[in-house]
């Protein structure tokens, strides 16, 4: 799951549709060993952005970044044993993403072997709108894991190093170093 919510920290940096995803996930939940569910509309978004200094160079790219954001929302399972998603989950997320506007930009796979399923996936959707990036949804996958995140609102690519370390996301090396 480290992997995942990784990949889901680097790249969560743009406003993806105008609504969250739709597909219920509830089932997943109750069959994981562990569940992370995070979803923060832009009222909650602007509260913790209040307790962010703007005199801390961290906090206060943080807050920059925030300040644009219309809701966060990040769905991760860990499961105990394999097959308890499936493709059709996985191709139901993938629909809404899909529309007019969204362009896939990572795909990266491991499998499938001859008669293996799909190892790993991770997919990256952004959004353009006018010239701007305004969406990003990212589906992340392994045999016992799965993870969705969808981000609203407008978001400068280049600042996404301002949510490093903040609102439980992993502090993360800078770029180059």
């Amino acid at each position: 799951m480290r992997i995942a919510l990784m990949l889901a920290t680097l790249l969560c940096a743009g406003g993806v549709a105008r609504a969250q995803f739709t597909i219920n996930l509830d089932h997943l939940a109750k069959q994981a060993k562990e569940s992370v569910e995070i979803t923060l509309d832009g009222e909650l978004l602007r509260l913790a952005g209040r307790f962010l200094s703007s005199t801390k160079p961290d906090e206060a790219k943080a807050k920059e970044v925030v300040s644009g954001l219309k809701s966060i929302y990040v769905r991760s399972f860990e499961f105990d044993r394999t097959g308890v998603f499936s493709e059709a989950d996985v191709e139901a997320i993938r629909k809404q993403i899909q529309a007019p506007g969204w362009t896939r930009i990572v795909r990266a796979t491991s499998g499938p072997r001859k008669g293996r399923d799909l190892n790993e996936l991770a997919e990256v959707y952004v959004r353009q709108e006018g010239g701007k990036s305004t969406g990003i949804a990212i589906i992340a996958a392994e045999a016992q894991e799965l993870t969705v995140v969808q981000i609203l609102g407008d978001i400068d690519l280049d600042k996404l190093e301002g949510l490093s370390g903040q609102f439980g996301i992993p502090k993360l090396p800078k770029a180059g170093k």
